[in-house]
């Protein structure tokens, strides 16, 4: 549901920030609002964990926007938290890199072809983020849509990192995510597999 209120809150977040170059706060506070709710209502995550994770993506923007105002404001700081709120720390982190990644790309390359400073490139930065959003989230629907069809690769394509409700992510036995479990479900790092070697249960 989160995942849902955020691309919603995307579109015209996005519309706006390409048009304007400002994020309204009428659309990223509601939609904030809406994703903790639906946090709450889903269950599945503390009720302090979308707040957190929308604060502690947010303050990555946070002290750029403080050293230098002009070159990005609060409401990218807002939209960072709105995200981080929707799609937990962990997915939330990787949508911002990805985001930031690819304005600073598109910035070099718009600074190389008007043969100016890349400091001198304004660029509304609620697109990018969008995209940042949309890959982390869409091999996610992949899964999930083959999962529904029957595919038989698909659990295993979703093995490394499953998607819990509301933006949780667990982990599975990928070797560089055995660390970072949710709040969701603390205990599952340490809980043997269903069907793996250590339940005893031969494949």
């Amino acid at each position: 549901m989160s995942a849902v209120v955020l691309l919603l809150a995307l579109v015209p977040i996005v519309i706006v920030d390409l048009r304007r170059r400002i994020i309204p706060d009428v659309i990223v506070l509601p939609a904030t609002a809406a994703a903790w709710a639906g946090a709450l209502l889903a269950g599945g995550r503390p009720w302090w964990a979308p707040p957190v994770s929308g604060a502690l993506v947010a303050a990555v923007l946070l002290v750029p926007a403080i050293v230098r105002p002009d070159g990005m404001g609060m409401g990218d700081v807002k939209l960072a938290g709105l995200i981080g709120a929707a799609l937990g720390l962990v997915a939330g982190m990787a949508a911002l890199l990805v985001g930031l990644v690819a304005a600073a790309l598109w910035g070099l390359a718009a600074a190389a072809r008007r043969h100016v400073s890349p400091s001198a490139v304004a660029l509304p930065l609620a697109p990018f983020l969008a995209v940042g959003v949309m890959v982390v989230i869409g091999p996610v629907a992949f899964v999930h849509s083959a999962n529904a069809a029957g595919d038989p690769h698909a659990n295993r394509a979703g093995e490394a990192v499953r998607p819990a409700a509301l933006g949780g992510w667990h982990c599975g036995r990928h070797a560089l995510l055995a660390g970072v479990c949710s709040a969701d479900d603390p205990g599952h790092a340490g809980r043997p597999r269903q069907g793996s070697r250590e339940a005893g249960t031969r494949r």
